[in-house]
């Protein structure tokens, strides 16, 4: 069993599925996160507008806006969160979200993701700050992409 987060670990939880967003809510809280969540980049944004996480871990793709709308109106509504917040996209079809120049350095998880991975997945950010899962977590550095391996 891996460890709870620490209480002061604050994620925003941004899924346009209400299901999946509450389902990953209440899931990440019973392990310890603080969490806010929003079901579209328009909430997201307006709940950074007062609140600061450590982590952003988004749906990619969205209605309206999706995760490469959201991490544009970060780095410019909120500069100071570009170095500060970690980012984790959560997509069904990687290729999509790896050919956005916008994303790079943004860390990726294929959907569906069992609750399991991506708690692992956050632990490892939080304890390295890099994902360090095999094969269903991958990044896009700036100079290519690749798979992260144990």
């Amino acid at each position: 069993m891996l460890a709870k987060a620490t209480n002061t670990t604050k994620i925003l939880l941004v899924d346009d599925e209400p299901d999946i967003n509450q389902a990953f809510t209440q899931m990440l809280v019973k392990k310890g996160f603080e969490v806010q969540s929003a079901l579209s980049v328009d909430k997201a944004l307006e709940l950074l507008s007062s609140w600061s996480p450590d982590i952003l871990l988004s749906d990619y793709n969205m209605p309206d806006k999706n995760g490469g709308d959201l991490l544009i109106a970060i780095r410019q509504h909120f500069p100071e969160l570009k170095h500060k917040m970690k980012f984790i996209f959560l997509t069904g079809n990687i290729a999509n979200v790896e050919h956005d120049a916008r994303c790079d350095g943004i860390h990726i998880i294929e959907k569906p993701v069992r609750f399991r991975v991506l708690e692992e997945a956050l632990l490892s950010i939080l304890s390295t700050g890099n994902l360090t899962m095999k094969s269903l977590v991958m990044t896009t550095p700036e100079l290519g992409r690749k798979p992260f391996h144990r």
